[in-house]
């Protein structure tokens, strides 16, 4: 999970919303232009997403997620009326992959019908999202919607064991690298923390991008804590 800059409304899906009584549809311009927003990356687990990957029914593979579900259990006639329009807020849309690791669910696929209520187009809010060792995400407002691991999921399961053993590993692999070439020192960090945090030329982030930000910016201020040694013109 990452702070995302929310855009403007697509054009097709403005016009589908002034229909008297419509009702939410899949609209292309609306996937191209959330997974744009998105650096190309699953809004809430933060996997790659390939907008031309169709399952064995030929359907997209990535998912145009609602934040505040258009079914919410239970609702009576003056809230399925509210959620029927917020169905079709574009502020109320993300884009996630197919939800599916292994023998595990989790992004849309876990939300079913809930409401997530993580606040994503907050950037202030975003900056709290940290991550342990092991690969763990943690908010320290929303970890019961971010869930725990397999056996707390949460409403998003974004705990389970697949996607903490990726963003682990991950990581590892960048400090390996920093490590083997030499480079763990200041000046490298904060570049490649820039490479990490931000899209490249053509709009995308990096798989994992918020995971290796994180880390990188925690052995950077780790470094410039660190007494500087004293130079020969200092003796």
């Amino acid at each position: 999970m990452r702070y995302i800059e929310k855009g403007h409304e697509p054009a097709a899906q403005r016009a589908q919303r002034e229909i008297p009584g419509a009702t939410y549809a899949a609209i292309e311009a609306v996937r191209v232009a959330l997974a744009k927003e998105q650096g190309y990356v699953c809004a809430f687990c933060m996997r790659k997403l390939d907008l031309t990957a169709r399952d064995e029914h030929g359907q997209p593979r990535t998912k145009i997620a609602h934040l505040l579900s258009r079914h919410p259990k239970n609702a009576n006639p003056v809230i399925q009326e509210e959620r029927r329009l917020l169905g079709m807020d574009y502020r109320n849309m993300v884009l996630t992959c197919d939800g599916r690791a292994g023998d595990a669910v989790h992004c849309d696929e876990q939300q079913g019908n809930t409401d997530i209520t993580v606040p994503l187009f907050d950037r202030a809010e975003m900056e709290h999202i940290a991550f342990t060792p092991r690969g763990e995400v943690r908010h320290p407002r929303f970890q019961g919607q971010i869930g725990l691991s397999d056996a707390q999921p949460g409403q998003l399961n974004l705990n389970t064991a697949a996607l903490v053993d990726r963003r682990r590993e991950r990581w590892l692999a960048v400090a390996t690298t920093l490590q083997q070439q030499g480079r763990w020192k200041a000046g490298e960090l904060e570049k490649l923390t820039q490479v990490w945090n931000n899209k490249d030329k053509h709009e995308q982030l990096r798989e994992d991008c918020q995971c290796v930000t994180y880390f990188l910016r925690q052995k950077l201020a780790q470094l410039r804590s660190q007494p500087k040694l004293p130079s020969r013109r200092d003796k």
